[in-house]
């Protein structure tokens, strides 16, 4: 039970197998030794459904890894301290947050010093599973904090709490992920100031219009990146490109992912190849002075994202045939391509110099609803780029004094390490037919195995049972 104070070190990874009452929000049991009641029994875990609910997010984690995504831990949904909200707002206060035995009422949560004291063991214990995960995208410490009723009573109280819910996370967390915090709907000053993401909810108008509105809000006010942790799936083309093109750092959040094909359709699942195809080539991690561009189609609705090395966006509305102009644009010389927004197919190429720091060229003529435009300059040395295919990583399980290993290693060197980093074995694979090596029985417990091939070096987990 890793508590304020002690070496955090040891307590990552080991935890995976630690008593699953320390970290799920939705039972009492979470603080049953401190509260002098029953210990929390591994078989009461089980029976309870604790284990199987903290197994579950290390499933998603590890379903997020062999799919290349990577997965935001929630650590508050709103409705875990919401009690008495106007109507609206879900509430679950009374019988799914167990800090409810030590406070009196969800409105004084925020500022409660004995809260606190075992909210910290719970991060520390949450930290401790799921922070070594490759799949983890990051923390959200509180999601819609307005639909809480600590918010309404003490806006002081909810800042300050979120405050030391972002220096709890930064200070602990040896992987650094980053974290955000949301407020429904709108710009929130504060949590994104003490976080790493600029965050908000949208489920308001889904113009894009209101869209470019929002990420404007969240881009100019605390100079971070831009996310949009849920939207709406209603609109869900327009909530895709009209973002991407005002400058959010991924793709809207829609929410619903798990509902039926009623609500969640194939035809909204759609909109997400193309624009996977239109990005495929940008690499943005290498961009050079971002910013919102000013965009101009007479009688179209145009938005856009200007950098020294590529300018893009995208236009609806009545612009087939029509001028573009992109104002602010470095003189050079630029390859522009027309994109179909639906079909996520290149429309065509052409070549085009700015001399003036504008950018105009002709709208292909097009029956399309939206369209979409890149300009990359040939002589930029970083430049949009095809993404490198990923490196197949092999995988290594550990059996009856065997490592086992699936997939390409040959001319590596294999370290397997003990959660403390204290080495176990060293293996030298000079052959791709090897596919096992006899190391020393290992002891029941978490190891990882280092890959290192030239100047390349790779992590795999290995659990013991």
């Amino acid at each position: 039970d890793p508590r304020p104070g002690e070496d955090f070190g040891p307590a990552v990874l080991l935890a995976r197998h630690h008593q699953a009452g320390h970290l799920v929000l939705g039972h009492r049991d979470l603080l049953a030794p401190e509260l002098r009641q029953r210990e929390v029994l591994d078989e009461v875990v089980v029976r309870g459904g604790l284990a199987s609910q903290c197994r579950r997010v290390d499933s998603l984690l590890d379903s997020s890894e062999a799919l290349g995504l990577y997965m935001i831990l929630v650590l508050w949904p709103h409705d875990y301290l919401g009690q008495s909200l106007v109507s609206g707002w879900t509430e679950q206060w009374s019988d799914h947050t167990p800090y409810s035995s030590v406070v009196d009422k969800a409105a004084n949560f925020y500022g409660d010093s004995t809260a606190w004291k075992y909210e910290q063991k719970m991060y520390r214990y949450i930290i401790a599973r799921y922070s070594y995960h490759q799949s983890l995208g990051g923390w959200q410490t509180i999601d819609e904090i307005n639909g809480t009723d600590g918010w309404v009573a003490n806006q002081a109280a909810a800042n300050a709490w979120t405050t030391k819910m972002a220096d709890f996370f930064h200070t602990n967390d040896l992987f650094k992920h980053p974290t955000n915090a949301s407020e429904a709907n709108d710009y929130w000053a504060h949590g994104d100031s003490v976080n790493d993401f600029s965050n908000t909810e949208n489920y308001n108008s889904t113009t894009a219009a209101s869209w470019a509105s929002l990420v404007q809000k969240l881009w100019n006010g605390s100079i971070k990146p831009a996310i949009c942790g849920e939207s709406t799936n209603q609109n869900a083309h327009t909530n895709l490109w009209s973002a991407l093109a005002t400058g959010i750092a991924i793709t809207p959040l829609m929410w619903q992912f798990n509902a039926n094909a009623s609500v969640w359709s194939p035809t909204i699942s759609a909109n997400w190849p193309p624009v996977a195809a239109f990005v495929a080539d940008i690499n943005f991690a290498y961009l050079t002075g971002l910013a919102q561009a000013t965009v101009t189609v007479s009688g179209a609705t145009a938005y856009g994202i200007k950098s020294n090395e590529v300018t893009f966006g995208w236009i609806t509305g009545a612009f087939s045939g029509k001028s573009l102009s992109v104002a602010g644009v470095a003189n050079k010389t630029y390859a522009l391509t027309w994109f179909n927004c639906t079909a996520g197919t290149v429309i065509s190429t052409s070549s085009v110099t700015v001399t003036n720091g504008t950018l105009t060229a002709t709208v292909p003529t097009t029956s399309v609803a939206d369209i979409a435009f890149k300009a990359i300059s040939p002589t930029t040395q970083v430049v949009s780029r095809s993404v490198p295919q990923q490196t197949q990583l092999p995988l290594i399980t550990y059996e009856n004094g065997g490592l086992y290993i699936h997939g390409p290693v040959e001319n590596s060197v294999l370290d397997i390490t003990t959660a403390l980093g204290s080495v176990v074995a060293h293996c030298k694979v000079t052959d791709a037919k090897v596919n096992r090596m006899p190391i020393r029985r290992l002891g029941h417990g978490v190891y990882f195995v280092w890959i290192t091939s030239g100047k390349n070096k790779t992590l795999q987990r290995i659990i013991v049972k």
